[in-house]
C-alpha cells in the first residue's frame, strides 16, 4: 500500500521541483516590491529583500498625494475597458468569418493574423501612421495601438473555438431567416462566453500594465496611465525607491485581483479552445 502512494510521488517528484523553482522565481521579485514599499528612504535605497526595520505605511499615503494616481487610474481603465471592447467585437467577427468562409481568401487573412503574432511591433511607422491620421497623442490613438497589437492572438484564440461550434446552429438559423449579423449575435456570440472572458482578461491585463506605448504615443503626462507614475519619484540624482515601490504594488493590486477572480475562466477558454479546434 505504502509503494503504491509512494511511486506517484516520485514520478513527478521533478515535475513539482520545478513548479516550485518557478514559483520562488515569480514570488520573489513580488516580495522584494512589497518589502521596499514599506521601508523608510534611506533603507529602500538598497532595494533588498531584508525585513524592514519599522514599517512604513504613510508611503502609500505619500504616493496618492505626490503622484496623479485618481488621473492615472481613470486614463488606464477608459483606455483598457474601449480597448478590451474592441478587441472583443473585431476578433470575435473575423475570427467567425474566417472559420466558416474556409476559401483561399480568408485563409490568407488568418495567415496575416498569425504573422502579427510573430512579426516584432515597429514604434516609428505606428507612430508615423498616427500623425497621418491626426490622432496621436490621444486617446483614440493609444486605443487603436492596443487593439492592434491584441487582435492577432485574441482571432487565434476564437478562431479555434468556433472551429468546434457546429455549422448546423448556422444552417438552421439560415433557413429560419436569420441575416449574417443577426445568426452571428443571436446564435454563435453567446456561445463564445467562455472565450470571450478569456480574452478580456488578457487583454484587458496587457493594456493596464503597458508602459512602453503610453511612453512613447502619450507625450502629455497628464494622459499617461498607472505604470508611468513612477516617474513622479524618480529625478536625475535621485530616487525615492520605497515611494517607487509602493507606486507599482498600487499599480498591480487592481490587476491582480482581477486575474485571481477570472483565472478559472482563462483556463476554461483556452483549453475548450484547444479541445475543440
Amino acid at each position: 500500500m505504502n509503494g503504491l502512494s509512494v511511486k506517484p510521488v516520485a514520478k513527478y517528484a521533478g515535475f513539482y521541483a520545478v513548479l516550485i523553482v518557478m514559483t520562488v522565481i515569480v514570488l520573489v521579485p513580488f516580495v522584494l516590491v512589497l518589502l521596499n514599499s514599506v521601508k523608510d528612504l534611506a533603507e529602500s535605497s538598497v532595494v533588498s529583500l531584508t525585513w524592514p526595520k519599522k514599517f512604513i505605511w504613510s508611503n502609500y499615503s505619500k504616493v496618492f498625494s505626490a503622484a496623479d494616481i485618481w488621473g492615472s487610474l481613470k486614463n488606464g481603465i477608459l483606455e483598457s475597458v474601449v480597448s478590451v471592447a474592441a478587441v472583443v467585437l473585431f476578433s470575435s467577427m473575423a475570427s467567425f468569418a474566417i472559420i466558416r468562409r474556409d476559401t483561399g481568401g480568408y485563409k490568407f487573412l488568418f495567415n496575416l493574423f498569425v504573422i502579427g503574432l510573430i512579426a516584432p511591433f515597429a514604434i516609428v511607422p505606428a507612430m508615423k501612421v498616427l500623425q497621418f491620421w491626426h490622432i496621436s497623442g490621444t486617446y483614440i490613438g493609444i486605443i487603436a495601438v492596443f487593439v492592434s497589437t491584441n487582435i492577432p492572438f485574441s482571432v487565434f484564440l476564437y478562431a479555434g473555438f468556433i472551429k468546434g461550434i457546429p455549422r448546423e446552429l448556422d444552417e438552421s438559423a439560415v433557413l429560419d431567416g436569420a441575416r449574417p449579423l443577426t445568426l452571428f449575435f443571436r446564435v454563435v456570440f453567446p456561445l463564445l462566453q467562455p472565450v470571450i472572458a478569456t480574452s478580456t482578461v488578457l487583454v484587458f491585463m496587457n493594456c493596464w500594465n503597458d508602459f512602453t506605448f503610453n511612453l512613447y504615443f502619450m507625450p502629455n503626462a497628464g494622459m499617461w496611465n498607472m505604470p508611468l507614475t513612477i516617474f513622479s519619484f524618480m529625478s536625475m540624482y535621485s530616487t525615492s525607491w520605497n515611494l517607487v515601490c509602493a507606486d507599482i504594488i498600487l499599480t498591480i493590486l487592481p490587476i491582480l485581483i482581477v486575474y485571481l477572480l477570472a483565472q478559472k475562466y482563462i483556463i476554461a477558454g483556452m483549453t475548450s479552445g484547444a479541445v475543440k479546434g
